[in-house]
């Protein structure tokens, strides 16, 4: 298994869509999310679409938020 990379442009298309991110917001992760978690897990979430104000801004998938009523407030 190649080893993860946070500067990967195998999908052009996406590569694109992440420059373009970083142009309009300067201060975003906006590059591939690395992974996280056991890796033993039972299951496994794979996040097809970029998450322009979730994982493009803050660099984790599915960040703890109030914004959205199926997460639950951190607090």
């Amino acid at each position: 298994m190649p080893k993860f990379n946070t500067h990967c442009v195998d999908c052009p298309r996406l590569a694109s869509h992440l420059a373009h991110v970083r142009e309009r917001c300067a201060g975003y992760f906006a590059r591939p999310v690395p992974p996280f978690g056991d890796r033993q897990a039972r299951l496994l979430i794979v996040g097809l679409a970029p998450g322009m104000h979730g994982a493009n801004r803050t660099g984790r998938p599915l960040p703890a938020t109030t914004q959205h009523p199926a997460v639950p407030d951190p607090a």
